[in-house]
Parts: structure tokens; C-alpha cells; sequence
């Protein structure tokens, strides 16, 4: 199974693992920019993708979520504003993140600066279908904080 990108223009730079172990791939900014103070803004990332899948799944496809670096938000207080960020399967256009800057002072990043990181996880894909009745567990309806009494 391979995912491929395509580079969308001058300065973009495909995704890297940060060690062979890392679960998620580092996204870089293809060019400088800034965001305000307690502001959020959209930011294009240079990059489009196509995830090759071999079928090893009958009812799951990979599909993309775009996740803060934590080192930007312990750091800078910088997040993405509603990650994680589903980007799906067959999306073919540019990929963007909701950069939101949590500090009272603006925020500048060098291209080639990580970003966020890019993880690609299986989602079902099986069938929906309506029940009448669901079956009874010990859990139940008992939903936030519910498990922990």
C-alpha cells in the first residue's frame, strides 16, 4: 500500500516521517506566512494525494486526518482548529489546515516549516442500515463520565 502525492506548486515538498516509527508523516508549508493573534486562518499545504490501496480490507478504506505537531502548541500555542481534519479517500484537491493561533501576538512560519502531520488510518466503509432495537450492554446509554463512577 503507497500514498501519492502531488506537488501543487514551486516550494511544496512532499511528507516525511520524523523517524521510521512515526505513526503520522510531517506536512511542510510550501511557503512563509503569518497568522494574527487569536486568529484563525486557512493554509494550503501545496500537496494533493491519492492513497493506492491494495484492498487489504473488504469494508475499510485509509483515509487521511490532518493532526497538530505538539511541539506548535505547547510551544506557540498554535493548532489546527478542528482536528483532527477527515481528508477522504478520494478527495484530489489541495490539502488545507485551519491553522488557529491561541496568543496575543502574530505567528510566522518559514516554508518548509512543519505544519502538521498527516495520518492515514482505516475507516469503515461497510454498510448502513436501520434497527428497530440495539442490543442491551452493560454500559447502556451511560455516556461522558460515565464509565469512571
Amino acid at each position: 500500500m503507497r500514498v501519492a502525492f502531488k506537488l501543487l506548486r514551486m516550494g511544496s515538498k512532499l511528507p516525511e516521517r520524523g523517524t521510521p516509527q512515526s505513526g503520522a508523516l510531517d506536512v511542510y508549508a510550501p511557503e512563509s506566512g503569518e497568522i494574527e493573534a487569536r486568529s484563525k486562518k486557512l493554509v494550503g499545504l501545496g500537496i494533493a494525494h491519492q492513497i493506492e490501496d491494495d484492498g487489504w480490507a473488504a469494508n475499510f478504506k485509509l483515509q487521511a486526518l490532518l493532526i497538530p505537531r505538539s511541539g506548535l502548541a505547547l510551544k506557540k500555542g498554535i493548532r489546527i482548529f478542528f482536528a483532527p481534519c477527515l481528508v477522504d479517500n478520494d478527495y484530489r484537491g489541495e490539502i488545507m489546515i485551519l491553522i488557529e493561533n491561541t496568543n496575543d501576538h502574530k505567528f510566522a512560519w518559514l516554508k518548509h516549516e512543519r505544519l502538521c502531520q498527516i495520518a492515514y488510518v482505516p475507516m469503515f466503509m461497510g454498510e448502513v442500515v436501520e434497527a428497530l432495537m440495539l442490543d442491551e450492554t452493560e454500559r447502556g446509554s451511560g455516556g461522558f463520565g460515565s464509565t469512571g463512577k
